[in-house]
């Protein structure tokens, strides 16, 4: 029942990603390949120790107490001369005491004597200073509560122990910068069980007490916590040596280890490459983006004057139907004269036995009228033949926008201009300049209109001019015929106008004219389906294609969407671009930059990871450190300093 919790504070300082790689590194050879490397059957080079008669190792010993700070500093100065030697040494002591040797350590101010030595020889000195080139800050908390160590024993709970290391800034910073810590937390399993530890410990046995080791590398900060469920609890000394760190590492024999390093360059070298590729590609993409967004606002430009010029369209076929059912109106006026007319027409047997009227001038000028009627007619329809060839072509043009959209299934239609403004804007609409002289034209289509309700005296006109309308088709009938038609009817009011000057009231021919009005009854009956037809479906077929049905939407509706499409569907593309496309890019090339940074600073991972090693190395093991005494500068001959510290127990309660 043993979790880890780590609250170990570290200072690095390394600008390269190669070095920060190499900690990581250099920790795991700790559990990984120091090992490997012992297990190697290498020969070890030798230390050779340095020899003089006068040359000394130093231990530092402290006390500590259970809450860190020092109540004791003394040293054992350890001295092996080979000659029976005089003994001088240094230190700001406030006792000496001989522990070896025939000849007691004299102490005078700051310096030690020793008359005789030889062999062994060691002395403690009682320095006066109480400080270490380490703080030690050791607290307890008890269910939570900060509680005095004394207060500890035989305690029952939640123990939390919290071991702070820091550097004193009393003291030279050399040890703390150097020096290595090995600390050990004894533990009683019978009064303790751990429930949680900072990480990095490793666990240690003997006998019937368990202790938990850490090691603290030089110059690092660090705080350990030891979470506990104790029952009357006691504790042991905690231990804490200081010692230099020697690493026997031999980078040739990691080649397996360090191999997939270049593997590692050649695939960020890969990564930064298909980064690039991919960065050109998106490039490409973005031109061929910026191409479709263009052709996309051509579309929408195109669309929406295709929507304009459709509902100009629109609006002149409903101006011209509305004048349409105007004509259509007075040739059905016209049409029932004559039927009435030919209805009251005697039999030519007995048409001799008939006192018939004689033609006055009023009948003359009605005759007229109707002729310039047909006059008339004839040039409205010499004018919608004069642009049926352009409403072909625009039946055609209508019929490729279909076919370009596609989806609309739309009748084809031809363009009418749009006026508001009786026959004159039906003229216009059909082609004629709007500036031109055709006053009396528009009076004589006014005339037309009233002569429409004056049909009755027209039944001897009509019988006449009836033979030359027989051949007007039933259906779908052209402009073009319907003017043929109408120039027959016009030459045949000429003929009968004609005739009745010529015969007047003499009547002498008088069957031929009934025979003419009654065949003008049916020419003209035919002309006008023909005409209806034209009007109707023609002109109303072109009128509903564009305008649609409920059911079915006409070719305005569908023009108006296509260009409500087409400009939503520009301004889409361009939001996409704008704020997708080209944040994405400038994110890419700021990848496709970094990569290639990434691929120069790693080309040579292998070379950045040995070196970073081997200065860590050097770090921790401070190579080419020369051993300085702790005790005085003045002592020059120094091998070795080592410092053990101790902290008070926490004994079993009533003890």
């Amino acid at each position: 029942m043993r979790t880890l919790l780590l609250k170990t504070k570290m200072i690095p300082n390394w600008k390269r990603a190669g070095q920060i790689l190499a900690v990581l590194l250099v920790l795991a050879l700790f559990t990984a390949l120091v090992p490997q490397v012992v297990k190697a059957n290498k020969e070890k080079e030798l230390v050779i120790f340095p020899e003089s008669d006068t040359m000394k190792r130093e231990v530092v010993y402290a006390k500590l107490t259970p809450g860190g700070a020092v109540s004791q500093i003394y040293v054992v100065n350890h001295f092996h001369p080979l000659e029976e030697t005089a003994l001088t040494d240094y230190g700001d002591y406030e006792s000496v005491i001989q522990l070896t040797g025939e000849e007691a350590p004299l102490l005078e101010g700051g310096k030690v004597t020793v008359p005789r030595a030889l062999g062994h020889y060691y002395y403690q000195g009682n320095l006066k200073s109480r400080e270490l080139p380490w703080l030690f800050d050791i607290i307890y908390l008890l269910d939570g509560v900060l509680t005095a160590p004394e207060n500890l024993s035989g305690a029952r709970g939640n123990l939390e122990i919290q071991l702070a290391v820091r550097p004193n800034p009393a003291v030279d910073t050399l040890f703390y910068d150097s020096y290595a810590l090995q600390i050990g937390l004894p533990l009683d399993p019978d009064r303790a069980v751990v429930k949680a530890a900072s990480e990095g410990f490793v666990l240690s046995s003997a006998g019937t007490e368990h202790q938990l080791n850490y090691i603290v590398l030089p110059g690092q900060e660090t705080v350990i916590r030891l979470l506990m469920e104790v029952e009357d609890f006691a504790m042991g000394q905690i231990t804490i040596a200081g010692v230099l760190l020697s690493f026997d590492i031999d980078l040739e024999e990691m080649e397996e280890e360090l191999q997939p390093l270049d593997d590692l360059s050649s695939g960020i070298a890969e990564f930064s490459d298909g980064i690039g590729q991919i960065a050109d590609g998106y490039r490409e993409l973005m031109k061929a983006f910026r191409e479709i967004r263009d052709g996309s606002g051509q579309l929408a430009e195109g669309s929406q004057l295709l929507d304009e010029g459709v509902q100009e369209l629109k609006e002149g076929v409903q101006a011209l139907a509305g004048e349409g059912k105007k004509l259509k109106t007075g040739s059905a006026q016209i049409l029932a004269g004559l039927s009435e007319m030919a209805a009251n027409l005697p039999d030519k047997e007995i048409f001799e036995s008939l006192d018939l009227p004689e033609f006055g001038e009023e009948d003359l000028e009605r005759l007229e009228e109707a002729r310039e009627f047909l006059k008339t007619l004839e040039q409205v329809l010499q004018l919608l033949a004069d642009h049926e060839a352009e409403l072909e072509e625009i039946r055609g043009e209508l019929q490729e926008i279909i076919e370009w959209l596609r989806q609309l299934d739309m009748p084809s239609v031809s363009e009418i201009p749009v006026t508001e403004e009786g026959w004159k804007a039906l003229l216009v609409g059909l082609g004629v300049d709007p500036d031109a002289p055709l006053e009396d034209l528009y009076k004589a289509l006014a005339a037309l209109s009233r002569m429409a309700v004056q049909a009755e005296e027209l039944q001897e006109l009509l019988d006449a001019l009836s033979l030359l309308l027989k051949g007007l088709p039933d259906l779908d009938v052209s402009t073009e015929e319907i003017l043929e038609a109408v120039r027959g009817l016009l030459d045949q009011a000429e003929d009968l106008l004609d005739l009745v000057g010529v015969v007047g009231p003499m009547f002498s021919n008088i069957d031929q004219l009934i025979d003419g009005l009654n065949e003008l009854y049916t020419g003209y009956k035919t002309f006008h389906y023909g005409l209806s037809l034209y009007i109707d479906q023609g002109m109303g077929g072109l009128l509903q294609g564009i305008e649609g049905t409920e059911d079915e939407p006409g070719l305005a509706d569908g023009t108006s969407e296509l260009s409500k499409g087409t400009s939503a569907l520009y301004q889409g593309l361009g939001q996409y671009y704008s704020s997708g496309m080209v944040p994405f890019n400038q994110g890419l090339v700021q990848l496709d930059e970094g990569s290639s940074i990434m691929k120069d600073e790693t080309s040579d991972l292998r070379g950045l990871f040995e070196e970073a090693i081997r200065e860590k190395m050097d770090e921790f093991t401070n190579s080419g450190f020369e051993p300085t005494s702790f005790v005085s500068g003045r002592n020059r001959e120094v091998e070795s300093v080592q410092f053990v510290f101790m902290t008070g127990e926490i004994p079993p309660a009533g003890k």
